[in-house]
């Protein structure tokens, strides 16, 4: 009896502790349309490349696109943003990487027995993921505008 009840609450306390998936940053009621990337660049993506994937760009306000990659939300550059409305003539911007080794150190015991950090042994293409929200909170790119580069510190 008492390898019963020993059994039952190893099977029952062990999904507790067992560590997160990586899924975290999924909202299952949200649409994500994926765009693979497999060199780094920075990447532009329009009013009617949207259109055409199914993105219902004329009934979503700018401020609310977000943009996934690696699980972790990624800052977009979004022309036209500020009065609310996609235009046919907006456009959004992202700096994107090709997949590297980050994922294959699940593969090694260590960092440091991995072949090659900077190339996956799997796949060379990341896939990003497109979303919306209700938020205007989303990561953006800060447009920089000063001039006054004498008061910049030299980096060494």
């Amino acid at each position: 009896m008492k390898k019963l009840v020993f059994v039952f609450t190893l099977l029952f306390t062990l999904p507790t502790l067992s560590q997160p998936f990586g899924n975290e940053w999924i909202d299952y009621s949200q649409n994500y349309y994926k765009i693979p990337i497999a060199e780094n660049g920075v990447y532009r993506i329009s009013f009617q490349t949207l259109l055409a994937a199914g993105v219902p760009v004329t009934s979503v306000d700018p401020n609310n696109y977000q943009l996934f990659a690696k699980g972790e939300e990624i800052p977009l550059c979004i022309d036209g943003e500020s009065d609310g409305v996609f235009d046919v003539i907006d456009y959004l911007e992202f700096y994107g990487e090709k997949n590297d080794g980050w994922l294959d150190t699940a593969l090694y015991e260590g960092r440091t027995n991995q072949p090659n950090p900077y190339y996956s042994l799997i796949n060379d293409t990341l896939n990003y993921f497109l979303t919306w929200n209700s938020s205007a909170n989303n990561l953006r790119y800060q447009e920089e505008n000063a001039i006054d580069f004498g008061n910049y510190l030299k980096a060494p």
